[in-house]
């Protein structure tokens, strides 16, 4: 049967509950004392876990394969995109981050030579953090060498990636 509660966040909600009538009210009297209606409870939950946590939206498939055991925030699968919002360890988001910088690195070194930092007087993090402001982009996309080409287009991914996290 279908009740109308007012949880003890002064909220009202419909619940369905079964059993004996004195199961029942015992229930609505429960709930009345001890529980927040649903929304409350969500705010609760979202408020706790975000003290140590952060949210990621991802593909749901990156999360099955890499995030299975992280929690996810409630209701927030979207069908259309295959995405979900997962709570990550700040700690986790920082490694992912500096796994994502080293690996854009390591590209920019099949790019340039340290040889070619040096002239501008910059590192290979330096040229990343241009990169990110959008000003090597400008400069390798003019390279004719569809080799080149690929190899920025997989930077371009990867520091859209770094930008995200």
């Amino acid at each position: 049967m279908k009740y109308d509660v007012k949880f003890k966040c002064g909220h009202t909600e419909t619940v369905k509950l079964f059993g004996k009538y004195k199961d029942r009210e015992n229930k609505i009297k429960w709930y009345e004392t001890n529980c927040s209606c649903s929304e409350c409870s969500k705010k609760a939950y979202n408020d706790e876990m975000m003290k140590t946590h952060d949210v990621i939206e991802m593909h749901y498939g990156k999360y099955k394969n890499e995030y299975s055991d992280c929690k996810t925030v409630i209701d927030s699968y979207n069908s259309e995109t295959k995405t979900i919002k997962v709570y990550v360890k700040k700690t986790e988001i920082v490694k992912e981050i500096e796994d994502t910088k080293n690996e854009c690195i390591e590209i920019l070194k099949t790019l340039m030579t340290e040889e070619d930092c040096k002239k501008q007087n910059k590192t290979y993090n330096d040229i990343l953090n241009d990169y990110l402001k959008w000003e090597m982009y400008n400069r390798y996309m003019k390279t004719k060498k569809q080799e080149d080409m690929e190899k920025v287009k997989k930077l371009n991914e990867l520091c859209i990636k770094y930008i995200n996290l």
